[in-house]
């Protein structure tokens, strides 16, 4: 039987108890492979202490645990990136000494034990787990570089970089930017697209209206408006601004329904998070926030929506939001950029130009969607057409695919 490892970000844990996309896909994979016992998996993870080690037959979760020592100065970095570099990314300096750490104790194991493939998921900075000469070469066109955003910090590895037999990206959109910026560097490199899929049986609609009116009073939704879903990420990139604004725009039968933090479960503040109390406290009264809700409970949230949002400002390869918005069919207002026109072609999604009009032509389009019924049975009839395509079932396939075809 093939070993395959599949290295992770060491920031959220596998299984994914604290969520995180690409965490999710990785669980899809693995609880596949448990059944079908093709490939024998490893999988490297952060520890959590909400998590029970969990071994079978066919898949192993190697954790590692923060260092107490390397904890103290990661608070310390990250006080000083909130005093000094205010406009960073928060997450990037979140744990990075302990990121380091975790990287270095799989380079450690990986040396020792034998790997038929290597699966690099998302992160540029788990190159270094092959950061030396012996595994440059033990590990040579070995692994994979499994992609879900934009390339960032890449040139700090790209020495460790043209080991890679090949470059899977979640849209093509994002595929072409990974070979812009690599293809001298790796000439040798396929870069190829994998979709991403969710599990048909969970995110699907939901007829029990008791049920809805039930969890729509545990989450303080009331039940005599049009509810308008943002679910994701609390940062500008993602447009929660814009969603927020846009809700403005509508009178008091609209209400906006938040879900989500600044980084999944994780407890880490953002510059954004002043701005969005602010933002909020216009639409008073008129917004419920649940904050981070577990994946398994996602399903009722969208089938509480009347319309989700999907507002992103930057670049967006594949958001997860989108296709599970879709299996649940309902009809999606996004923005027209990244890989999201990909996933929303003929899939009941209106799709809209980041401009300096973009909360208005929001308010606008949710204003069109739930005061015309045959517009918006129209929308989610074609969500309902294209659910097959946007199957987890499918998307194990193509995981599967990837790893024996990489292993040739």
């Amino acid at each position: 039987m093939k070993e395959v490892g599949i290295i992770s970000s060491g920031v959220l844990p596998l299984p994914a108890i604290k969520g995180g996309a690409v965490e999710s896909l990785i669980d899809e994979y693995v609880n596949y492979n448990k059944e079908k016992k093709k490939i024998h998996l490893t999988v490297f993870s952060i520890y959590d202490k909400r998590l029970n080690e969990v071994k079978t037959e066919s898949v192993d979760y190697l954790y590692f645990n923060n260092n107490i020592f390397l904890s103290f100065f990661d608070k310390v970095i990250s006080l000083l990136q909130k005093t000094f570099f205010k406009n960073r990314n928060a997450i990037t300096f979140k744990n990075l000494l302990n990121r380091l750490h975790f990287f270095l104790k799989i380079r450690k194991y990986i040396k020792k034990h034998d790997f038929d493939l290597l699966v690099l998921e998302n992160h540029a900075a788990e190159y270094l787990c092959l950061s030396s000469k012996y595994l440059q070469k033990k590990y040579n066109q070995k692994v994979i570089f499994h992609s879900h955003n934009v390339p960032a910090h890449y040139k700090f590895f790209i020495k460790w970089i043209s080991c890679t037999k090949a470059f899977y990206s979640v849209s093509s959109s994002l595929s072409d930017m990974w070979k812009s910026v690599l293809f001298k560097n790796c000439p040798n490199t396929d870069f190829k697209v994998i979709k991403n899929g969710v599990d048909l049986d969970a995110f699907k609609p939901i007829d029990d209206l008791e049920i809805l009116k039930k969890k729509k009073k545990i989450y303080s939704i009331p039940i005599d408006k049009k509810i308008i879903l943002y679910a994701g990420r609390m940062v500008e990139s993602k447009g929660v601004f814009e969603a927020i604004n846009g809700v403005r725009e509508l009178d008091d039968n609209y209400h906006l329904l938040l879900v989500g933090d600044y980084y999944y479960s994780i407890n880490v503040k953002n510059q954004d998070s002043k701005r969005i109390k602010a933002a909020l406290s216009t639409i008073e009264g008129r917004y419920s926030f649940t904050g981070f809700v577990d994946r398994k409970n996602m399903p009722l949230i969208y089938n509480l929506a009347d319309v989700v949002v999907l507002p992103s400002i930057e670049y967006d390869a594949a958001p997860l939001t989108l296709v599970e918005s879709i299996c649940c069919c309902k009809p999606v207002v996004a923005t027209n950029i990244g890989g999201i026109p990909e996933y929303a072609k003929d899939a009941g999604v209106v799709l809209l130009q980041v401009d300096q009009d973009l909360s208005k032509n929001i308010a606008i389009c949710i204003k069109k969607i739930l005061s015309n019924s045959a517009y918006y049975n129209n929308l989610a009839s074609k969500s309902f057409s294209s659910r097959k395509k946007n199957s987890s079932s499918d998307y194990v396939l193509r995981y599967e695919n990837m790893l024996f075809e990489s292993m040739g």
